[in-house]
């Protein structure tokens, strides 16, 4: 498990998650994870928690690689 701090809308938050999804993160991300996870939780529904939207935008990532 990883922590990474950020700000979003000026507030800071930590994120957990494992490292491979930061793996994919850092790769899909060109290692801008930071601009990367913002413009994806921007999108983020009502109940869904910040972690878990972005494994699943990381797992959506690398689904399209593997498609494409």
């Amino acid at each position: 498990m990883q922590w990474r701090n950020m700000s979003e809308n000026g507030k800071q938050t930590t994120i957990a998650l494992e490292n491979n999804t930061w793996e994919i993160i850092d790769t899909v991300s060109k290692n801008n994870w930071h601009k990367w996870a913002v413009s994806k939780l921007e999108s983020r529904p009502a109940g869904a928690t910040k972690a878990g939207w972005l494994r699943n935008a990381a797992i959506d990532e690398c689904n399209k690689l593997l498609v494409n």
